[in-house]
């Protein structure tokens, strides 16, 4: 049985790490490995630490092959683009739309879109969400105030092939976790 205590101790991550992102610039088809800021969480947003990023080879080709692209094959790529651009050109002239189009293709694109990280689950219950997705995690914590439905979760767990969940008692009025611990928090029928 995997019954724990919280960890409250750990590197902050929004100093120690830095942070580096692949970007794709759309006006010039160059991909770039850029030192970016650290992400910061604004109220009702989730930060979420990326302990790996899958980067789908046929996405990303089709994105340099459209940032080598000149102005009109990328307008022929994307037809209802250019619906829009005609409408702005009807609402704001030339020129303006012109100016926004460059920019817009001038802001690089982050690249990768399948996160992997460490997982945080409130009111895990009897483990019924957390048996289909805890392999899929770097790391995965099942939180819930009543440790006899952990303790059915954590002795289940091998059954449903669930390794890497730890089971803990708590409450998610006062996670017993430090700042920046976990990459991905959610629940689902919890109370508080």
């Amino acid at each position: 049985m995997r019954l724990g205590k919280a960890e409250v101790d750990g590197p902050n991550f929004l100093t120690e790490f830095p942070v580096k992102q692949t970007l794709q610039n759309l006006n010039s088809g160059a991909t770039l490995l850029e030192e970016v800021t650290s992400p910061c969480a604004r109220p009702g947003q989730l930060l979420i630490r990326t302990a790996a990023t899958l980067v789908s080879v046929d996405t990303e080709r089709m994105l340099v092959h459209f940032g080598r692209a000149n102005l009109i094959d990328k307008a022929r790529q994307q037809p209802d683009k250019v619906r829009m651009v005609l409408d702005k050109v009807k609402t704001d002239g030339l020129m303006p739309t012109l100016d926004a189009v460059r920019s817009k293709l001038d802001q690089p694109l982050p690249m990768g879109y399948c996160n992997v990280g460490v997982v945080l689950e409130v009111g895990a219950g009897d483990g019924r969400l957390t048996f289909p997705f805890d392999a899929d995690a770097a790391g995965w914590v099942a939180l819930d105030p009543d440790v006899d439905e952990l303790r059915r979760a954590a002795q289940a767990a091998p059954a449903h092939g669930s390794g890497s969940a730890r089971f803990m008692q708590g409450d998610a009025r006062r996670l017993p976790f430090a700042a920046g611990g976990f990459d991905i928090v959610f629940f689902s029928h919890a109370l508080c």
